[in-house]
């Protein structure tokens, strides 16, 4: 079975790649879809066989994102997916910092990129559903917030309004207040 399953992982990230972005219920149902996958496979399928999958598709640079037409790999429903369907399955330290890493490359790479943010927005709106995930997504965030650059920064800023709906209220005191305080001393509009 995990044979017939790894040969047709990359049909599947293929079709990931042709989901519209904003389609919400489409990321959704695959995210579920990759999870049960992940889980149902285990661990070591997963770092060995999904996620190295995704990670070549996923090359975090600037060529994969043409910005003009904003048809790179990176403003696909490959992201929010891969984000939500493989790095969350395994809730461990590690899977936490690598989901972080992720988000804050495509943020960065995103932003300086100045291609289109949907699949940042899909992957904080899928993961911000879950109160689990609040304190990692604001990590991420102000890991934008105190960027070096200014395009991140505003990235980082128009992610907050995906988040603050749903945050606790001392986590808005603790870590968003904070955050928006910083950036509205910014030099730079």
């Amino acid at each position: 079975m995990s044979v017939f399953s790894f040969s047709s992982l990359p049909q599947l990230i293929e079709i990931v790649g042709r989901i519209n972005v904003t389609s919400s219920t489409c990321v959704h149902e695959f995210s579920r879809f990759f999870w049960r996958f992940c889980r149902t496979f285990g661990k070591i399928f997963t770092n060995t066989k999904v996620k190295p999958q995704f990670q070549e598709i996923l090359r975090l640079s600037e060529e994969n994102v043409d910005a003009s037409a904003g048809n790179g790999v990176l403003t696909k429903a490959t992201v929010p997916i891969y984000a939500t369907g493989v790095l969350t399955c395994y809730n461990q330290e590690e899977d936490r910092k690598l989901l972080v890493g992720f988000l804050e490359d495509v943020m960065t790479t995103l932003s300086l990129s100045h291609a289109p943010l949907d699949s940042l927005k899909a992957s904080f709106v899928e993961l911000g559903a879950n109160p689990v995930y609040h304190e990692l997504l604001l990590t991420v965030l102000w890991y934008g917030v105190v960027h070096t650059s200014a395009l991140v920064r505003c990235t980082a800023a128009r992610m907050f309004e995906l988040l603050v709906k749903g945050v606790n209220e001392t986590l808005v005191a603790q870590r968003v207040v904070p955050a928006l305080i910083t950036l509205s001393s910014d030099p730079e509009m």
